[in-house]
This record gives structure tokens, sequence and C-alpha cells, in this order.
């Protein structure tokens, strides 16, 4: 349903109110605006529904239960059923239902505030390929049978504190003036700020523009930490993910516009780390492309805000994630940071970084190989790695490691899920922390699997482990 200029005019206006709501006059101009948005909600509510797992994270334990509540009699409404089929048959999740809830004014109209057909430049190409009718037709009608915005009203106390410390945080913590200072100037950008409260640590950047040419750049951010009462926290740590996320808004368009240019040396780029990249749901080239370039800017503002040290940290979180290349490409930017008068902008910066990917994609096997020298190795598992026939009374998993790891460890389901995942009673580390043990109870005639991430497995420089997997079988009953 399209509606009429007069009345999407006052859609409009009543949104951008709603999101301005307790902002403070005297902000600077490049001060973003700070609101629980209920077009966000909304959606991530349905798609909680539908069971995609992005959506699924509340970490809030009373709205959890409050959402349970309301809205179990609608489990199988219309508007979920299209959601579960969108996410099953066309990969609409992560950050498409975000997207969309952007393009749209409040609920339940949920007008359209431009002709969606014609938002090519910031409605996600897997809305526009699907179509959007069908979809906001039932999800209008699932914000009136639900009552939805009632439920809104009954939260309001946690969303006016969940608001009023993330806008403290931000006003304290986070410099929006880098984004002009690093990209360039945007005058008719404006910043938003959205909690996504049942979100956990999933967060989204998209962008909308107006019909007459303003932009709308989107942080929407998961709640993650709470205090001892149970109310949202955020600490330093959710600094990165603020400037990750509003550095999309100015990076994707840029990597779009010269995706040509990138189509011959990114996706060889993609190859090599393609299993990392689709652990983390990026699961085509130009998005890891883009991830690329947003982490390497992370670094830049790191650097800039808290020093070498805290950039270089960052540095080696971001290759334990599979990008490996991210202590070049921070050194590039470096670059590019000394040498503002020959780029005044990020965007004329684009050519050396068309270049540097030509060079990285024919260096891959290089750099992966050197990187590898410098990561923690797995010497030796027990039982070993594709054994057969291990005895079921064996009570114990020992990992060896060929230097000392900081004591931390990540041990994920294989691909049988819990049904392969051995009965943990303890895990510990030896003195020397190169020994891990888990003392464990094995049963008989079981396939067992378990994965070591780098997530925890960190050496005490810091580098991650790789990612190790082992399987093995005990023998029947004897």
């Amino acid at each position: 349903m399209q509606g009429a200029p007069d009345e999407m005019r006052r859609t409009t206006l009543l949104l951008l109110s709603l999101l301005v709501a307790g902002s403070p006059s005297t902000l600077a101009a490049q001060a973003p605006h700070v609101a629980v948005d209920p077009r966000i909600e909304l959606m991530t509510m349905v798609f909680q529904l539908a069971g995609s797992p992005e959506y699924g994270q509340c970490r809030l334990p009373a709205y959890a239960r409050a959402i349970d509540e309301w809205f179990a009699p609608f489990r199988e409404h219309e508007a979920v059923q299209i959601a579960r089929e969108l996410r099953q048959r066309f990969g609409i999740g992560y950050d498409a239902p975000m997207n969309l809830a952007i393009h749209l004014g409040l609920p339940p109209e949920l007008i359209p505030r431009v002709t969606l057909g014609e938002a090519t430049l910031t409605l996600e190409d897997r809305w526009r390929r699907y179509g959007t009718a069908p979809f906001l037709a039932a999800l209008r009608t699932f914000a009136v049978d639900t009552r939805f915005m009632e439920f809104m009203a009954t939260q309001s106390a946690l969303h006016q504190a969940t608001v009023a410390r993330l806008r403290s945080f931000l006003d304290s913590e986070v410099d929006f003036g880098w984004f002009k200072e690093f990209f360039g100037d945007r005058p008719s950008a404006q910043f938003f700020v959205v909690p996504g409260l049942c979100n956990g640590g999933a967060n989204y950047g998209p962008r909308f523009r107006t019909a007459d040419g303003l932009e709308e750049l989107y942080g929407i951010v998961g709640v993650s930490a709470l205090d001892s009462a149970g109310m949202p926290r955020f600490d330093r740590g959710f600094i990165t993910t603020v400037v990750h996320e509003f550095s999309h808004s100015y990076v994707n368009p840029l990597v779009d516009r010269q995706r040509e240019r990138f189509a011959a040396s990114a996706p060889r780029v993609f190859v090599t780390v393609s299993e990392e990249m689709r652990s983390l749901a990026y699961g085509a080239w130009p998005v890891t492309l883009a991830e690329s370039v947003v982490r390497a800017a992370v670094v830049r503002y790191v650097e800039a805000k808290f020093g070498a040290e805290a950039a270089n940290r960052e540095i080696t979180a971001q290759q334990g994630l599979g990008f490996i290349w991210m202590d070049e490409l921070s050194l590039l930017f470096a670059g590019y940071e000394r040498e503002r008068k020959k780029y005044p902008t990020f965007e004329s910066f684009l050519p050396k970084l068309v270049a540097y990917y030509e060079s990285l994609a024919t260096r891959m096997d290089e750099v992966v190989a050197a990187y590898e020298e410098t990561q923690p190795q797995v010497l030796s598992f027990y039982p070993p790695n594709e054994a057969v026939d291990v005895d079921p009374a064996t009570n114990e998993i020992a990992i060896r490691f060929d230097r000392p790891m900081t004591g931390g460890y990540s041990i994920n389901y294989g691909p049988g899920g819990r049904a392969t995942y051995p009965e943990v009673l303890g895990v510990a580390f030896d003195p020397a922390h190169t020994r891990l043990t888990l003392r464990v109870n094995l049963e008989p005639d079981r396939d067992y699997e378990l994965i070591l991430t780098g997530a925890a497995f960190r050496s005490q420089e810091g580098v991650p482990l790789g990612r190790h997997v082992l399987r093995f079988r005990t023998s029947p009953a004897r």
C-alpha cells in the first residue's frame, strides 16, 4: 500500500519526531539521535517468532518473558509464516529485515516512506528481488491483531532507561566527528542509534535516503550486557560496535559503486578464507570486502583514540576471525591518513584500495602461511583424531598445544550438534598452560565431534588458535 503524499509526509514527520524524542537540542550536528524504534522491534519479533536465530538472542529476561506471554498466541500468524518462508527460500535474515524496517513509517500502518521499488540505493537487493507487498500486508495485520503498540507502551520504562543509558554512553565515549574526519563530509546525513533489545550480539548498519536526498545512517546495536539488576549495560567494548556499524553506511555504498573494479581480485581473496567467512554469515565476496574495509576503519579509530597497542589488539582479534590481511590493510589506511591533501575523502582513495586487493589476491597463499606461523598449533589429541574403537571407559580428552595458552577455551558442537558432543564433567589446563584436559563421560558405540576455535583459545601473545576438529568413535559395549 502506498500512502498519499500528504499522508506520507505526516507519517515521516511523526517517525522523525519519535526518533528525535528526548534528544538534547544542544547536541552538535554530528551527534546521534537515540531511541527505541517500534519498526525495529516489530520486525525483530516477527522474525524471532519465525525461528530466525539472530533475532532470538534477547538477553533481557523480563523483556523476553513479556514478549513470550504477549505474542505466543500468534506464532503461526500469516506474517510469521511468510517471514519463515522468506528466510528459507530467499535467505532474508540478518540485515535484511532491519533494512526494510527503516524504509517504513510507524506501526501499524507501516506506510513506505518512499516508493520501495525505486529505492535502489538503499533497499537491500533481496527485498527488491522478492517484492515486499505480501509481507507488508501481513505485517500490518500482525501489528493490529497483536495490539503491538499497546505492548510497546507496557515496556516504556525499560525503553526509557535503555535510551538514557545508551545516550549517556555515546555522549561520553564515542567521537561521531571522526566519521567526517576519516571518510569525508556528508552534510545531509544524520546518525540514528537504535538499541535492538532482542538482538543480543547482532548489530546492523542500514541507511535510508529520503525523497529530498537527506540520509539517515543507522546503528542498530544489540543489547548484550546487563548489570546486576538485569538492565542494559554499555561499556568500553561497545565502542567498536558503534563505530563498525556506522562505518558500514560510509563504506558499503562506495564499495558497491566500485564493485566491478574488485570483481577479479576480491573473489580470489574470499575463496581462501571462505570457510571462516561463512561461519560469520558472510557468504559472498562483496560482503566480505565491505566487512574487511569497515574493520580496518575501526582499527584506525581505535589507534586514533586509544593508541597503537589497542589497535594491535584489534588487528589480532580481526585476524582471528579470518581477516588475516588486517595488519596490511590498517597500514594502507594509515597511509591514507597521512596523505589527506592528496586524498581529501575516502572515496578519492579507493583506487589505492583496488590496487591493494589486486596485489593481495596474488599473495594469499603467502599471507596465509605467514599468519599460520604466528598461530598456536595443536600438537596432539587424545583420543587421536579420527580414532575408532575408542574404549568408552575413557574418561579424559586431552589436547596438547605447542606453546602456553592464556587459559581460556572455546569448544563448539560439531556438525552433529548436541547429539555428538560428549558429556563434559570438567575442564582444566595444566600449570604450564600447554595441555587442556576435559573430564568426560563417554557412551559406547557413539560418534563424537568437538570443534576448537580461536574465540577463547589464544596464545599468551594473544594470537588465536585456528579452527581444529576432533572426531572419534567409541567401540560397542562388550
